[in-house]
């Protein structure tokens, strides 16, 4: 498998009936989560047992760039501060996509005296996410 470009890993929201990129980002972060389930007992000796597919999975999405508001960075704040859900699709340099809806559960801005203004965001999925094979 070939080496994938940064810069062709992407974060959209669906804005006005399409998928919008997140303008200004320079890092995005995809987590995906599988909390365990232990099903250790004394008879399991001195080692741990999970259980297969049985915690909740979710995936957290984090991202960070240089403010330019754009409408999909206005729709995040928009988002952050009302506590709505987001539909939301991570697209990846070999066309592979991940859609879903997330709850924006961290917004910040930082305006240092010597530099561009910057936003961070966290995203947090709020239901089944659907992958897609490019």
């Amino acid at each position: 498998m070939p080496a994938s470009k940064g810069r062709d890993f992407l974060l959209k929201l669906f804005i006005a009936g399409s998928y919008q990129t997140v303008g200004g980002l320079r890092t995005n972060t995809l987590t995906v989560n599988n909390r365990a389930v232990d099903t250790s007992n004394k008879s399991s000796g001195e080692w741990r047992q999970l259980l297969a597919n049985a915690g909740i999975r979710s995936l957290t999405l984090s991202a960070a760039g240089v403010f330019d508001d754009s409408a999909a960075e206005e729709t995040l704040r928009a988002a952050a501060f009302a506590g709505t859900a987001l539909n939301t699709q991570m697209t990846f340099g070999n066309g592979d996509s991940l859609t879903g809806n997330f709850l924006v559960s961290q917004y910040e801005r930082l305006g240092e005296f010597d530099g561009a203004e910057t936003y961070a965001v966290t995203l947090e999925s709020a239901g089944a996410i659907t992958f897609t094979a490019g």
